[in-house]
């Protein structure tokens, strides 16, 4: 009876071939940073509908409807589901949200697709008071100050 050799240096060959190939498959191509207009450009567009998101928090909860999918707010928590405010950009992920008194904070990383790709952290803080909000948008390491006043944006 014969004693098993192992593998042959061609089943090896072929073998770290096949790896080689399979480690590659389904991967991403890199995507190109994107500029500060352009992750400016992608919180302008999201602003409507954080503006409902905050009244939908202070209302206790409720559902902001996109182009296409849903933003989902129950407590503290922001759940975007294939929401699309214009039907170009895309987000998917949650946001969380802490109350204080005097400010409301809003924070957290959604996955987009569409327009735009990439992961989109959010950093921002509503002053009850005069209606003014401000904090950071960052795709990648690409990040804008985000400021405005919740009453005039449309």
């Amino acid at each position: 009876m014969p004693k098993n050799q192992g593998l042959g240096a061609g089943n090896l060959l072929r073998l770290a071939l096949f790896l080689l190939l399979l480690g590659g498959c389904g991967k991403d191509p890199a995507v190109a940073p994107l500029s500060q207009e352009e992750v400016g450009g992608i919180a302008d567009s999201l602003l409507p509908t954080l503006r409902d998101g905050l009244v939908a928090t202070q209302a206790g909860g409720g559902q902001v409807l996109g182009m296409q999918g849903t933003l989902e707010v129950a407590g503290t928590t922001w759940d975007f589901a294939g929401y699309s405010p214009d039907g170009n950009l895309f987000a998917e992920g949650q946001l969380q949200t802490e109350s204080h008194p005097a400010r409301l904070r809003v924070w957290g990383e959604l996955s987009l697709s569409g327009a735009q790709q990439g992961t989109l952290f959010l950093d921002l803080t509503l002053n009850v008071t005069n209606g003014t909000f401000a904090g950071v948008a960052r795709v990648g390491d690409t990040e804008v100050p985000v400021s405005g006043r919740l009453c005039c944006l449309d």
